[in-house]
């Protein structure tokens, strides 16, 4: 498959990377769309094989009733399919699973119930044009998706960042937490703008060293899709399909750095939401997460 590289992200520090501004770092307190298209058309492929301070801002619940904190995220109807599950069906963020919030000033991160893939609540990512961050955190994955682990999530975005050559992450997992955003080492799905047409970039990222993007494949603008993906750090590759496929919608990128391996050690998090590292002459952004399962093998896309 080709591969189409990009440029190399800017370190922090040079002239091109934007600093968030009135970022916030976070411990958790914690419109309308049609029927996703995956529901009766795709079948699930079974055998498919000096910081800133932590405040309370930025985070809210449009509605849900209150609960009490579970360590474990909410499994899905009938049962959780993989290790990791988290529907957001409480109707708020879970402290005990997403331990951190990074959101800048005026953005936020919310449960909300107006627009949904399945059940009554998604979370939602809002994002005001120009600014950086509006994400929420695991930092305690399960210990068996340290090395090799598949992801599934529901994913909607409103619109991507305009400026040619930008680079947004929705998802990524990272080595070390307390190191992102900018000296960690981590895998991330997310959208690179070429030409005025956002694709996939799957990126191996680290902040003291090379990092190794490529991009492909479409992103679905303003509705629904399951998005899946894989994080392999033996060797270094990504992979993401859209509602089962993946070509043309899916990308994969299966040689980073000419076959690397073990660049992350391990893979301790997950992060979801609005991360760009392009916000100049961004619009305004909402980013949807619901279904989110992870596992050590390929899920499939909710039925």
């Amino acid at each position: 498959m080709h591969l189409a590289e990009v440029p190399s992200e800017p370190r922090p520090g040079e002239s091109k990377l934007r600093a968030p501004t009135a970022l916030l770092i976070v411990l958790c307190a914690c419109e309308v769309s049609t029927l996703p298209p995956w529901t009766s058309t795709q079948p699930s492929p079974a055998d498919a094989g000096a910081a800133p301070a932590r405040t309370d801002g930025g985070a809210s619940s449009d509605a849900g009733p209150s609960a009490t904190a579970d360590a474990r995220p909410n499994p899905a109807p009938g049962g959780c399919p993989g290790v990791f599950c988290e529907d957001f069906e409480s109707g708020k963020l879970d402290p005990a699973v997403w331990t951190r919030q990074l959101v800048d000033t005026p953005n936020q991160v919310s449960v909300q119930s107006t627009n949904v893939a399945h059940g009554t609540y998604a979370a939602k990512f809002h994002a005001k044009g120009g600014t950086n961050f509006a994400t929420i955190i695991a930092e305690k994955l399960p210990a068996s998706l340290a090395t090799d682990y598949f992801g599934r999530m529901s994913f909607m975005s409103t619109d991507f960042p305009t400026e040619n050559g930008g680079h947004t992450a929705f998802i990524w997992s990272s080595n070390d937490p307390t190191k992102y955003p900018y000296q960690d080492h981590h895998l991330e799905v997310g959208s690179y703008v070429g030409g005025g047409q956002p694709t996939w970039q799957l990126t191996y990222w680290t902040g003291d060293g090379p990092e190794y993007p490529a991009a492909g494949g479409r992103i679905p603008k303003n509705a629904w899709a399951c998005v899946e993906w894989e994080f392999n750090d033996v060797p270094e590759q990504a992979a993401v399909w859209v509602n089962g496929s993946a070509a043309p919608e899916g990308f994969e990128s299966r040689s980073m750095g000419g076959g690397a391996s073990g660049l992350l050690g391990k893979m301790v998090t997950l992060g979801i939401g609005f991360r760009t590292f392009h916000p100049n002459g961004a619009p305004d952004i909402d980013v949807f997460a619901d279904d989110i399962v992870l596992d050590t093998k390929r899920i499939g896309c909710p039925k």
